[in-house]
């Protein structure tokens, strides 16, 4: 599959695409993203990423962003995609001037986006789960707007690494359970699933709305409410959710076995009903086009 870009009106290589050094989403972060799983050619929940687009560009008020651009852009890369499973980024920064903290008046909105191919879910994973560690959220104020400063997410994401982890959970005052570094996490007690409230200090995931929708159908009940680190290390079973991770059961966290040791039964059951969505997505013709 061709990795492809698109900046400043034209689809190019992504080796060949540049972005000025004084576009403010370098300079400050100045800007917000999306990551949208592509299947089949189509864009999985394109809809709710837009919604949640629209949300995070209201939030720093950058207010003359070109959605249908946007939407055109998302279709045509889309429609260049040679792999069944891809993922696409796309970021909207507030333009390009002069550093200044100030906000300089009617600046035109930078649009980037890249197509690649994402790579299958191990098998192992699937089975075995992945380990976590814990760690204090030192992030800004804002985390329910998807903005490029994500310099603390990147930190703790690290220190999972060095740990032998592949995520890590950020605690919020008296150790609550927030969310991973990147991405939503549940915990599980029988058939009751337990995840973060939406407040300003985590993200309204995507993956992480249609599991709350989905844990009907397989007869689980999902409550959202805050939960220390106590609890969390008492649960059957641990997951996380994300657009391109989709449902990965978290079996060991800061060197403590969950549940069995192994990806839960329940884990496993949104994880096919998940899917099953997605296939039935992947039948459509087309998918819904945004309209400002």
């Amino acid at each position: 599959m061709p990795e492809l870009a698109y900046l400043n009106g034209k689809y190019l290589p992504i080796s060949e695409a540049f972005v000025p050094i004084d576009d403010r989403g370098y300079q400050f972060g100045d800007g917000v993203y999306e990551v949208i799983s592509v299947h089949s050619q189509k864009p999985f929940l394109f809809a709710e990423h837009m919604k949640r687009l629209t949300q995070s560009l209201s939030g720093l008020k950058i207010d003359n962003a070109d959605l249908a651009e946007v939407a055109d852009v998302v279709k045509t890369l889309c429609s260049r995609s040679e792999s069944k499973r891809a993922k696409l980024y796309f970021s909207i920064t507030r333009g390009v001037a002069p550093r200044s903290h100030v906000i300089p008046p009617n600046l035109k909105p930078n649009l980037v986006a890249t197509i690649r191919e994402a790579p299958q879910i191990p098998e192992e994973i699937l089975e075995d789960g992945i380990k976590a560690i814990t760690l204090p959220d030192y992030r800004w104020g804002r985390c329910d707007l998807k903005t490029l400063n994500l310099l603390w997410n990147v930190m703790a994401a690290q220190q999972a690494a060095e740990k032998g982890a592949s995520e890590g959970i950020l605690l919020g005052d008296t150790d609550v359970v927030r969310e991973g570094s990147s991405s939503n996490v549940f915990a599980v007690f029988s058939n009751q699933i337990l995840t973060h409230p939406l407040t300003r200090n985590i993200l309204p995931g995507i993956t992480r709305k249609l599991i709350i929708d989905l844990a009907d159908s397989i007869g689980a009940a999902v409550s959202e409410e805050m939960f220390d680190k106590k609890r969390l290390m008492e649960a059957d079973e641990i997951f996380i959710s994300g657009t391109i991770a989709e449902i990965a059961g978290i079996t060991k966290v800061d060197n403590r076995i969950i549940g069995n040791g192994r990806t839960g039964v329940l884990t496993k059951e949104l994880r096919n009903a998940l899917w099953s969505k997605i296939a039935d997505y992947c039948k459509k013709s087309d998918f819904e086009i945004y309209s400002a």
